[in-house]
């Protein structure tokens, strides 16, 4: 029996490669296009995604941790290429999303330092 966290990577897959191939189709390319096909549909979409729904086997907070790290990681990286506004805005957002996963630890261990008490 294939898992449901199976089943959401696999459909996320296909919409990567439909993104890529109407990509391809429309002749998009540069580095916003590049960001969402390999970031924001197979990555943090799915994460996100199984997150919302509630999945038994990782908990919602690991899930989230590993889409906001990632995602912010990997535009970090992307922020390396493109014109001057594209590096900007790769940054602001790596550095967005990773800022949003240190509050959301931060958070984290204040509500369970408050519920310990």
């Amino acid at each position: 029996m294939v898992s449901r966290e199976n089943s959401v990577l696999a459909v996320a897959f296909a919409l990567c490669l439909a993104a890529f191939l109407l990509g391809a189709a429309l002749g998009l390319e540069g580095p916003i296009y590049a960001f969402v096909v390999v970031i924001a549909i197979p990555i943090v979409g799915p994460q996100l995604y199984l997150a919302a729904t509630g999945d038994e086997a990782v908990p919602a907070p690991t899930r989230i941790r590993t889409a906001l790290l990632l995602g912010g990681g990997l535009c970090l990286l992307f922020g390396t290429a493109g014109t001057d506004a594209e590096r900007r805005l790769f940054w602001g957002i790596g550095t967005g999303l990773l800022l949003t996963a240190l509050v959301y630890e931060v958070r984290t261990g204040y509500l369970r330092e408050i519920a310990s008490r």
